[in-house]
């Protein structure tokens, strides 16, 4: 069986370049298990890569825990404030309020 790390380096390689059209409208059950697992601490790139890939700029109520996440995330590997992706998830939490 794998752990945690391995299923979420997995996805992530699976959806390397391509587009996901199946984002959840309220990842929010998601967001909270990724920061509950402690895998953005331990894999920042690789959790970015699937909080990119599950959070569109269409989804719905920001969850409290993406802000938390990218926190995470920054912390572990602050090289990653330059990424586009962390770029893109900071700038919709601007547009919606959660700066």
């Amino acid at each position: 069986m794998k752990n945690s790390a391995s299923r979420l380096g997995d996805f992530v390689s699976l959806q390397r370049g391509t587009t996901c059209k199946c984002r959840p409208r309220h990842p929010h059950t998601l967001l909270h298990r990724l920061l509950g697992s402690g895998l953005c601490e331990q894999f920042a790139e690789s959790s970015l890569a699937f909080i990119d890939i599950i959070v569109g700029d269409e989804s719905q109520w920001p969850s409290a825990d993406l802000k938390k996440c990218l926190e995470t995330i920054k912390g572990a590997e602050s090289r990653l404030i330059n990424d586009d992706r962390f770029k893109r998830l900071t700038a919709y939490l601007r547009r919606q309020g959660q700066d």
